[in-house]
């Protein structure tokens, strides 16, 4: 089941930079037509995936979705949170000392410029799990909010 909503994750979370990389003109035509194309396959896989949301949410049972729902912003931000470690270690390859691989760690990536990209590229996966109701359980509402991953008001 874990696996399963890994997945759901994955395949419902496309990035804005698929959507706007196609059209902007600076990027090379062929770069922009393979990732348009890349990302007309990617809103295909969103839709089946979501459509496999609609169906498991309401078939598990109360023990299920409050053992799922946690997992479910540690899944998102694993895929949308900039690796820390490689950065840092990337700088450090260059010469950098820790101290200034870190210095220039917090500079670039404040916590709340992460949350705010974070939440924003998680938006239409977040609306997803609302439609289904994921956040009816007390389970995810703590571990959504734990993670900062809250819908803004419509």
């Amino acid at each position: 089941l874990g696996l399963l909503f890994f997945a759901i994750v994955s395949e419902t979370l496309v990035t804005s930079i698929l959507k706007e990389l196609p059209r902007d003109e600076s990027v090379i035509d062929v770069v922009r037509d393979v990732v348009r194309d890349h990302n007309e396959d990617e809103a295909r896989h969103s839709l089946f995936f979501t459509s496999v949301l609609e169906v498991i949410w309401e078939q598990l049972s109360i023990r299920q979705k409050d053992a799922i729902a946690p997992l479910l912003p540690e899944f998102i931000a694993m895929f949308l949170e900039p690796d820390q470690k490689v950065l840092y270690r990337s700088l450090c390859s260059i010469g950098l000392s820790a101290q200034e691989a870190g210095q220039i760690w917090e500079e670039t990536y404040p916590r709340e410029i992460i949350s705010a990209g974070i939440r924003a590229s998680a938006s239409p996966t977040l609306k997803r799990f609302k439609r289904v109701g994921v956040f009816q359980t007390n389970a995810a509402q703590d571990a959504f909010e734990k993670k900062r991953l809250t819908l803004e008001p419509e």
